[in-house]
């Protein structure tokens, strides 16, 4: 009948149209799996992922923290004793009598001073230490957050080959269905 017959041209015109569009996306999807191929040729098997720093530069500031903290206390207490030896220049009698009880302050801090003094250099230079390892575990981690970067950007690549891949097996098996409706 020409009901019938105008049914098929129109089912012949639609599966026509879808495989026009099919072997559009197949086109499509053959470029862009050839793309991706191009830059996974380029990519590593794997990129070396070093050890992540962070834990490191935690604990290396917590150590400058601590070694700041401690100069600041040893400076307090080396200003405290240089005003207790000030009190020596204070008295007629200077730093004649050390068994003095007025004095036995004074003395004990100007005994004490020179190994204070040396202390706070010891911790500054720790500290100057503390602050070059962080500036370099700080580095180092910029190195580590772009090789994990770097990783993840050609594992996504690779995934997307993979999923293109993919389409490209189900558009072709979809047009392969649209012909054997012709």
């Amino acid at each position: 009948s020409l009901e019938d017959l105008d049914h098929y041209k129109s089912s012949v015109e639609f599966a026509e149209k879808k495989i026009d569009r099919l072997q559009k996306d197949i086109e499509s999807s053959e470029e862009s799996i050839k793309e991706l191929n191009e830059k996974c040729e380029h990519l590593p098997d794997n990129v070396e992922i070093p050890e992540d720093p962070t834990a490191k530069i935690r604990k290396v500031s917590n150590e400058i923290s601590s070694l700041e903290l401690s100069i600041a206390k040893l400076k307090e207490r080396s200003e405290s004793s240089k005003k207790k030896i000030s009190i020596l220049s204070d008295v007629p009698c200077g730093d004649n009598f050390p068994h003095c009880k007025f004095l036995i302050d004074a003395f004990a801090a100007k005994n004490e001073l020179p190994a204070k003094v040396n202390e706070i250099n010891s911790l500054e230079l720790l500290l100057n230490d503390s602050r070059n390892e962080l500036d370099s575990l700080r580095k180092y981690e910029k190195k580590w957050k772009e090789a994990v970067t770097e990783a993840a950007n050609n594992e996504n690549i690779r995934n997307q080959l993979a999923r293109s891949k993919q389409k490209l097996e189900l558009l072709q098996l979809h047009l392969k269905q649209a012909h054997s409706i012709l």
